[in-house]
């Protein structure tokens, strides 16, 4: 059996808290995935940050893969 960890926790350097925002919207998802969305709703996000970075496997913690982190915030 595992700890499950609190997302918020385990991505916090990603997502980039900052007190004075209102309201805060983020989705991580593997880049493959999101890559594999078509371009039109791709670009229908450019409102939104949108940024590449490493993260662990959740099937596999030793090994990295690629994640993209949506995010919206006002």
């Amino acid at each position: 059996m595992f700890e499950l960890k609190n997302p918020n926790d385990i991505f916090e350097n990603e997502i980039g808290w900052q007190g004075d925002e209102d309201l805060v919207i983020s989705a991580i998802m593997q880049k493959k995935k999101f890559d594999s969305f078509p371009e039109k709703d791709r670009d229908s996000l450019k409102d939104f940050e949108i940024r590449n970075f490493k993260g662990k496997n959740p099937d596999s913690p030793k090994e990295e893969i690629d994640l993209v982190l949506i995010r919206y915030s006002r």
